[in-house]
């Protein structure tokens, strides 16, 4: 899922090519499904959700440190998938081996009235079944968010490890070169769709800073875009 339509955020245009390039990963997956824009509705996700091995969210999320239960991942419309929810087992993962939350504070944890729990969404969805959760510490920007997401389904598929996906898509958007990054910007493009217009754009604008730079400039080398990435699991 990519980019819901809710009036009360900022679009995230690179979600949707990020949707759109993971679901495409070559031999990776027996089907596939893919909620961009409006149609990120729960009701519509639902059936998937209660099927899907992996589930990835590229959204906006709220992390309610004192009140742990109402951080949200934020979908179409009014919308949301809160951490309530998935404890109350109203939104279903049944089925899920690995769930990648592209949204800013999703490896979040509430220490201050249980400091023992330590609750948030890791927490939550192995409490809800899920053994594996890939989230974030801070506000991730889209850019770095997008290409790690894709790398990481590609080392995944190489190394059928999470943890050590995760780090090693850390090591790739840190050390990766403009012209490397320029190079994925195009195969992000090649698996965009009919009115993908506006992502079109931006996937544009992100290719033009980045042939703009040196080509062995690291653009992403801060620990601020790659560091944030973390995975909770066995």
């Amino acid at each position: 899922m990519g980019n819901p339509s809710r009036a009360s955020v900022s679009p995230l245009p690179l979600a949707v090519a990020e949707a759109r390039a993971i679901a495409g990963v070559p031999n990776r997956w027996s089907r596939t499904s893919v909620f961009v824009r409006g149609d990120a509705h729960l009701d519509a996700m639902r059936p998937e959700t209660d099927r899907a091995t992996h589930v990835h969210l590229a959204c906006h999320g709220e992390f309610q440190e004192f009140e742990p239960l109402d951080s949200a991942l934020l979908l179409a419309g009014e919308d949301s998938i809160s951490l309530g929810d998935l404890l109350g087992s109203k939104v279903r993962l049944s089925a899920a081996r690995l769930a990648v939350l592209c949204a800013c504070h999703t490896a979040n944890v509430e220490a201050h009235t249980l400091p023992d729990e330590m609750l948030g969404f890791p927490a939550g969805l192995l409490l809800a079944g899920v053994p594996g959760v890939v989230g974030t510490m801070w506000p991730v920007d889209e850019r770095a968010g997008a290409l790690f997401s894709l790398q990481f389904y590609e080392e995944l598929d190489a190394r059928a490890d999470p943890l050590a996906a995760v780090a090693a898509a850390q090591r790739w958007l840190r050390d990766a070169s403009a012209e490397q990054l320029a190079e994925c910007v195009t195969r992000m493009r090649a698996a965009l769709a009919a009115g993908d217009d506006e992502t079109e754009a931006a996937l544009s604008r992100l290719w033009r800073w980045l042939v703009s730079r040196s080509p062995n400039d690291r653009p992403f080398a801060s620990p601020e875009y790659w560091a944030a990435f973390a995975y909770v699991g066995p």
